[in-house]
């Protein structure tokens, strides 16, 4: 015999599982964002539905035909058993056929009882609609539970990244103050070495003061002697006037070429002064760049030596120069007599002198 209820719980069970797989393949679809999957299996699972509504259609129908042939069967099985009794007394006959009239109103109350199953079953399919409701909520609370969890998401990410643009903005801020601090630490060093060079240059303006008053000191000695010894050998100067002319036409010479020489000197001194204070400068603002003075003290002071070689150098050259006039002298005394000599070389010593602490102030 045919269980209707069973066969339904099969069906159920059946069609919720079935559901179910649809429900997670629409799940599926949507996390990667394929919408053309989505519609499709949209479209089975309403295929599917409508399928299950015709299962309940075909179900029905075969209960309807199990009742049927239940009756028929009944029936049959009354006749044969008035066929094996023969044909009884009319009472029993009319009792038979009573007992079919009265199976006739089985048939009507199998009728009634039919009609009360179709109401069943139109019942179990409007409570299949609201199981479906009850399903498209299901599905909405789901689809909203991993909507706002992908907001959530979503605002954890935005956190992070907030939390990420403000660890760099402290980060730049750092770094500008470290730069802040070193500009600040190089501002103290230049105006440390601007300090440190107007001091040696004090220094410096004093030891030439210094050594111009011992040098005009000492001049104005050498010209009182000198004066004073002028005044002693006038007469002398007067008998050699012819070859005292001769010879001061020579020293003019000599003056002369001293004069250039010492323009000169002082020329390139002043030219190899402003070369240095340009190349001084110059080094000074890219050391300032590598931030490394250290370099430029020492090339200064190999500058210094350098320099002092060269005035070394000059030294020598005017010592040549000198030891040259000696032998001038020496040449014209042989042909004066002793006392000629003796003024000539000894005027000579001091104009010397005094042209040689001249020199000393133009260094």
């Amino acid at each position: 015999m045919f269980d209707v209820k069973a066969e339904r719980k099969k069906l159920d069970d059946k069609i919720k599982e079935k559901l179910k797989e649809f429900e997670n393949q629409i799940k599926y679809a949507a996390l990667i964002k394929d919408k053309a999957q989505q519609s499709k299996i949209i479209k089975q699972r309403d295929q599917y539905l409508s399928d299950v509504k015709q299962q309940f259609a075909s179900l029905k129908d075969k209960n309807q035909l199990q009742q049927i042939q239940i009756s028929k069967e009944e029936i049959e099985e009354n006749s044969k058993q008035v066929v094996l009794n023969g044909y009884k007394k009319k009472e029993e006959f009319t009792k038979e056929r009573e007992q079919l009239n009265n199976q006739r109103s089985f048939s009507k109350q199998e009728q009634q009882r039919l009609e009360k199953e179709q109401k069943r079953i139109q019942k179990i399919r409007e409570e299949e609609g609201k199981y479906e409701k009850e399903y498209e909520k299901q599905k909405f609370e789901k689809n909203l539970k991993f909507f706002k969890e992908q907001k959530q998401k979503e605002k954890e990410e935005e956190e992070k990244r907030k939390k990420a643009v403000e660890n760099k903005r402290k980060q730049v801020l750092k770094e500008e103050e470290e730069k802040r601090q070193q500009e600040k630490l190089r501002k103290q060093q230049e105006r440390e070495f601007e300090e440190y060079k107007r001091i040696q240059r004090k220094i410096d303006e004093e030891k030439m003061i210094k050594a111009e008053q011992i040098s005009k000191k000492k001049a104005m000695e050498i010209q009182s002697k000198i004066i004073e010894k002028e005044k002693k050998e006038e007469e002398q100067l007067r008998i050699l006037e012819s070859e005292k002319k001769q010879y001061e036409y020579e020293r003019r010479i000599r003056e002369q070429k001293l004069r250039e020489q010492r323009e000169q000197l002082y020329q390139e001194q002043e030219q190899a002064k402003m070369q240095k204070r340009k190349q001084a400068e110059k080094k000074y603002l890219e050391a300032e760049k590598r931030e490394d003075k250290k370099i430029i003290l020492k090339k200064e002071f190999e500058e210094k030596m350098k320099e002092k070689q060269k005035l070394k150098q000059i030294k020598q050259k005017q010592q040549q120069d000198k030891e040259q006039i000696q032998i001038l002298k020496k040449k014209i005394s042989q042909s004066q007599n002793e006392n000629q000599h003796y003024n000539i070389e000894d005027e000579d010593s001091d104009e010397l002198d005094i042209k040689k602490y001249i020199n000393k102030i133009s260094y």
